[in-house]
């Protein structure tokens, strides 16, 4: 199912929201809604891909990047091609963060 990002800011405000709280359960079940499953989809996406630049911008955890770090490597090739290349930033910026 392709989610419609018409509220784009609403899902990255969310999401960034989710991890600024610090509330791991939120967090998790923010992730789930929005970005579970749908990594490809979303950094390819022209608005999708500002949530998962925010997911990037706010997560603390380490094990938590490490997991998306890994999923997002693998489509690091596909994400230049379409021009999101705010989604590579976010990943190296957070890399230094966590």
């Amino acid at each position: 199912m392709v989610i419609q990002f018409a509220p784009c800011r609403l899902s990255e405000t969310c999401v960034a929201a989710g991890y600024r709280l610090g509330d791991k359960e939120l967090a998790g079940r923010v992730y789930t809604a929005l970005v579970d499953t749908r990594e490809e989809e979303l950094c390819v996406h022209p608005g999708g891909n500002f949530v998962i630049q925010r997911l990037l911008d706010n997560i603390g955890d380490k094990e938590e990047f490490l997991e998306l770090a890994e999923r997002l490597g693998a489509l690091l090739e596909t994400v230049l091609a379409s021009g999101c290349s705010g989604v590579v930033l976010s990943l190296v910026s957070a890399h230094w963060q966590t």
